[in-house]
C-alpha cells in the first residue's frame, strides 16, 4: 500500500524514510534540525563523540536549529562543548524512571570539568534561546573516591558584559551519576556574576526533572544561581547529599527574584539574595546569611530542621511541617506556637520564649532578652523573668500623640492626672486621649 499524504506529512516532520511499494522516498530532516549523528558522533558510549557534538551546535547555531540526539544512544563526551549561540538540544523520547526503557538520550560526562557551557559568545551575541529538553547528562568518570566532585553539567554563564546567556528553558531533564562513578559538583550552575550588576544572565526556567549531586565536601549544588536575575523552577527534585540550591551573589550584584514551586532539596542556602519565593516542596534545611534581603516568602510543604533566619533586614515568612515541632515561622526567626505563644531562635540556636501561656494558663513574658520589646530602639526586657520593661523613656515634651491604651516610661513626669513634667520619672497610660502617669 503506498504512503498517503497523511502519512508522508508526518514523516516529514520527524525525518523518515517512507517504502512505498514501488520505490524508496527519502525525505529531508526538517529545516534547522540536527542530527548529531550526522556530524560524526556515534553515541554507542565507547567512542570519543566531543568533536562531532560541536560540530553539531555549530551547524545549527547558523539557523538558531535544534540539535538532536539518538534515542537509547550515549553520545560520550570528554572536553567542555561551548554553545555560543542560541541552540536547543533535543531528544525525541522522554528519560523515563531509572531509564529502564532504554529509549532515553544519554549525553556522557567523561572527563573533569564543565560538560556544556551556554554563554553568549557567538558574533552579534545572540544568546537568547537556549534550550535543552528530554536528555539525560550521566557522570560516568572515576571510582567513587572523589567527594567533592568532577566537575558541572550545565553552566549558564556571562563571559562578559555583553556576552552573556538568557532566556534560557530546561524541559524534563535529568542530571544523574552512573553507579558507581564520581559525583557531579553542580548539576546547574547560573553564574551572572561577571555580568554588569541588574542586566546579567537572566531569565532561566528549569522545570521537571532531576539533579543527582553526591558530593559531600566543597560546595556542591544542585543548583547555583549566582548574581542573576528572573530564575524560575518548577517540579523539581534535588537529590542526594549535595543536592541542594544556592542562592547567592555578592554587594552590588545579588541575585533577584528567584521562583520555586514543588522543588524539594536538601538544602536551601540564601545569601546576598532577595525577592525569593518557594511554595511546596520538601526540604531538609532553610537558611540565609546577614547579607538576604528583599522580601522573601517561604512556604515549604515540610521542612526537617528548624529555619535558620540570620537576616536582620529581610522581610521572611516561613511555613514549617505542623508534624515537625507543630509551628510556624514568621518574620526574622520568631516562631507562632500553635499551643503556646511566641518563641524566638537566638544566633546560638537555643530557642527561648518570648510571649507564651503556661500550663497554669497565665501569660509569661520571658526575662533572658528576647522577651517583649518596646520603644523606637528596640528595648529587651532586663528584668526578672514575668516583667515588662515599657520602653527606654521619653521626655515629658516628647510624649506623642498616641492610641488608648499605649505605655511609655517618662524619664521627668511626677505622678499626676494628666501626666506633667518636673518628676523623676513614671508609668505614662493613655487613657481618654491624655497621658496619665503613675
Amino acid at each position: 500500500m503506498n504512503a498517503g499524504p497523511l502519512c508522508i506529512l508526518v514523516a516529514a516532520a520527524i525525518g523518515l524514510t517512507l517504502i512505498g511499494s514501488s520505490a524508496t522516498q527519502t525525505l529531508a530532516t526538517e529545516p534547522g534540525a540536527h542530527d548529531v549523528r550526522a556530524s560524526g558522533a556515534r553515541c554507542d558510549g565507547v567512542a570519543d563523540d566531543t568533536a562531532a557534538v560541536q560540530s553539531a551546535i555549530r551547524g545549527a547555531g547558523g539557523s538558531y536549529g535544534v540539535v538532536l540526539f539518538p534515542p537509547g544512544g550515549a553520545c560520550r563526551i570528554t572536553g567542555t562543548i561551548v554553545m555560543p549561540r542560541a541552540v536547543t538540544l533535543s531528544c525525541l523520547a522522554v528519560p523515563s524512571q531509572n531509564s529502564n526503557s532504554r529509549s532515553a538520550c544519554f549525553i556522557d560526562h567523561d572527563f573533569v570539568g564543565t560538560l556544556f557551557q551556554l554563554d553568549g559568545s557567538g558574533p552579534g551575541n545572540p544568546g537568547s534561546g537556549y534550550g535543552i529538553r528530554n536528555l539525560v547528562l550521566r557522570q560516568k568518570r572515576g571510582n567513587k573516591t572523589v567527594t567533592a566532585g568532577v566537575g558541572t553539567a550545565v553552566r549558564i554563564v556571562a563571559t562578559s558584559s555583553n556576552s552573556r546567556a538568557t532566556w534560557v528553558r530546561f524541559e524534563n531533564v535529568q542530571i544523574e551519576e552512573e553507579l558507581g562513578a564520581d559525583p557531579w559538583t553542580i548539576g546547574i550552575d547560573v553564574d551572572g556574576s561577571t555580568g554588569d550588576a541588574g542586566d546579567s544572565v537572566r531569565d532561566v526556567w528549569i522545570s521537571t526533572g532531576r539533579i543527582q549531586v553526591g558530593a559531600t565536601t566543597g560546595t556542591p549544588a544542585a543548583i547555583r544561581i549566582m548574581s542573576a536575575q528572573n530564575v524560575y523552577l518548577t517540579n523539581m527534585l534535588l537529590n542526594g547529599p549535595g543536592g541542594g540550591l544556592v542562592c547567592s551573589g555578592s554587594s552590588g550584584k545579588p541575585t533577584n527574584t528567584v521562583g520555586l514551586t514543588y522543588v524539594s532539596g536538601a538544602a536551601l542556602l540564601m545569601d546576598f539574595c532577595q525577592n525569593l519565593s518557594l511554595v511546596g516542596g520538601r526540604w531538609g534545611a532553610i537558611t540565609n546569611t546577614a547579607n538576604t534581603s528583599g522580601t522573601n516568602l517561604l512556604v515549604p510543604s515540610s521542612l526537617t530542621l528548624p529555619f535558620r533566619n540570620n537576616a536582620g533586614s529581610a522581610m521572611t515568612l516561613a511555613v514549617a511541617d505542623p508534624t515537625n515541632g507543630n509551628f510556624s515561622f514568621l518574620a526574622n526567626g520568631v516562631q507562632l506556637l500553635n499551643d503556646h505563644g511566641l518563641q524566638a531562635v537566638q544566633r546560638s540556636g537555643a530557642v527561648a520564649d518570648m510571649i507564651r501561656v503556661t500550663r497554669e494558663d497565665r501569660v509569661k513574658i520571658d526575662g533572658s532578652g528576647l522577651g517583649v520589646v518596646a520603644g523606637s530602639s528596640g528595648v529587651a526586657v532586663t528584668g526578672p523573668a514575668g516583667y515588662l520593661r515599657a520602653g527606654t523613656g521619653v521626655a515629658y515634651g516628647a510624649l506623642p500623640e498616641a492610641d488608648n491604651g499605649t505605655l511609655i516610661y517618662c524619664t521627668n513626669c511626677a505622678t499626676s492626672n494628666p501626666c506633667r513634667a518636673g518628676g523623676t520619672g513614671a508609668i505614662a497610660k493613655r487613657l481618654n486621649g491624655r497621658w496619665v502617669c503613675n
